[in-house]
């Protein structure tokens, strides 16, 4: 693939969190409006860029089992490659190739933002019967304006971690950028949902531009 793309993307390192399975992911596209209709991802590498290798395993293998449920042969890039090595682009081209691959599928960070957010304490005042059964019986007999309880909760600060994840398609024929899409993850702290979650999306994408075949 183009050498310029390659070196850009062997460069960047994705992820130094997890993904959490409740974290909200969306996501945004641009395929090439000039893409051939013939082409479809039929086969992909899947390769996350990790910078802790050991996310890229269940990352890799998560993405590619969803693909297969569709129909789509999907490789791991951890099956094929070498962590220790750097390839050229050549080289690259030329294992995606003898795996049967026609497409390669990466993933790269597009970075990470935190905020933190003031949320205020509060008092509640309970009437005095709400504090148990015998309050309750109590104030019954007394009179109904009685003695009272007070709730305090003292405000607190609260983060919040946006992470960038940007994923590029290349075709592996003519090495050309075909689609790309950027995720925006909200508080991610376990991987596999959210790598379940984003497969999830761009086949579905794909379908919709016809780069896949609906299953």
């Amino acid at each position: 693939m183009k050498k310029r793309l390659y070196t850009g993307l062997a460069a960047a390192a994705l992820f130094t969190l997890l993904f959490s399975a409740c974290s909200p992911v969306t996501m945004t596209s641009w395929h090439d409006p000039k893409l051939d209709p013939a082409f479809k991802a039929t086969a992909v590498v899947v390769w996350g860029m990790f910078d802790k290798m050991e996310y890229e395993k269940p990352f890799e293998t998560t993405v590619c089992d969803y693909f297969k449920s569709k129909g789509i042969k999907a490789i791991p890039a951890m099956s094929v490659l070498d962590p220790k090595k750097k390839y050229d682009y050549q080289e690259l081209e030329k294992i995606f190739g003898d795996a049967g691959a026609n497409c390669a599928l990466i993933f790269t960070s597009g970075g990470k933002e935190t905020s933190e957010t003031y949320v205020p304490g509060s008092t509640t005042v309970y009437g005095g019967y709400y504090g148990n059964y015998y309050s309750y019986y109590n104030h019954g007999w007394g009179g109904y304006w009685g003695g009272a309880m007070v709730s305090e909760t003292p405000g607190y600060w609260t983060t919040s971690t946006t992470v960038y994840v940007e994923a590029a398609l290349f075709a592996n024929s003519n090495d050309n950028l075909v689609y790309r899409a950027s995720f925006t993850i909200t508080d991610p702290e376990d991987i596999q949902p959210i790598a379940y979650d984003m497969a999830k999306k761009l086949y579905a994408d794909w379908v919709n531009i016809k780069a896949a075949s609906k299953k």
